[in-house]
């Protein structure tokens, strides 16, 4: 798995396609509906974008069979807790992880930087983003941040 993250409009997809050869229709943007494509992408593109729905939304996606045990796993879970103590869990991460294809190239935003959102709801999506991409940077072959189109290696 390969993990690119960057702020907003900073050529973090232009740099995947590049870099990677992905073609249109290996590359899924999560500002689409449709679940079961996300996690079957070769790329997934906007990341934060699906943490955003699931923190206004709630876990209550349409899934396929393939997921929708780990689905029901993490509706009993987030049944014991709020979503934004579900997303400080590594088993409920791992979950969710496990989803994507191994060799999945996730595309994510930084949300966290700047100043402190004063509604709860935005504080929420953020530490859930970052603890997101905390848990994939950990588990990720590679970690590469993109600035003004240009990557930086981390991992």
């Amino acid at each position: 798995m390969r993990l690119i993250i960057g702020g907003r409009e900073q050529g973090k997809l232009s740099f995947a396609v590049n870099r990677y050869k992905l073609s249109d229709d290996e590359i899924f943007d999560c500002t689409q509906a449709g679940l079961q494509e996300m996690f079957h992408a070769k790329c997934v593109y906007n990341l934060h974008e699906y943490v955003r729905r699931l923190v206004r939304n709630g876990l209550t996606e349409e899934v396929d069979l393939e997921i929708e045990l780990w689905l029901n796993s993490v509706k009993d879970f987030a049944s014991d807790f709020t979503l934004d103590e579900a997303f400080d869990n590594s088993d409920f991460l791992d979950g969710l992880i496990s989803c994507f294809r191994a060799d999945a190239i996730i595309i994510c935003d930084e949300v966290g930087l700047g100043i402190v959102p004063v509604i709860k709801e935005e504080r929420v999506y953020r530490q859930a983003v970052g603890r997101l991409c905390c848990r994939l940077a950990e588990k990720a072959d590679s970690v590469e941040r993109v600035f003004c189109g240009i990557a930086m290696k981390i991992k």
